[in-house]
């Protein structure tokens, strides 16, 4: 498991850092709102997903159930991380 302080001193990068908290569960969040299509669109857009209106990533954030795996990490739970992670969710499910 990569470590906040690893993420933090540049062992790793965030992508690895928060692609660690992605589940299965954290994918069906993001594909109950979008299709892998949509993503696909929505990341052609910008890499970062910011075709995607904050508001969006926010509201699907407080369904996702990772807070124990995060304080593993050293870390825990925001609004931001969330994103964050399920952010990376919609890159895995493009990836797919």
């Amino acid at each position: 498991m990569k470590t906040r302080h690893e993420y933090l001193s540049g062992e790793c990068t965030h992508e690895e850092y928060y692609n660690q908290f992605v589940n299965e569960y954290v994918k069906k969040i993001v594909l109950s709102r979008y299709s892998k299509e949509e993503l696909q669109q929505a990341y052609e857009l910008d890499k970062h997903f910011n075709s995607i209106k904050l508001p969006v990533w926010e509201s699907m954030a407080h369904n996702i159930n990772v807070a124990s795996k995060v304080k593993e990490a050293g870390d825990y739970l925001t609004l931001a991380g969330s994103v964050c992670i399920l952010k990376a969710a919609a890159r895995q499910i493009i990836n797919e």
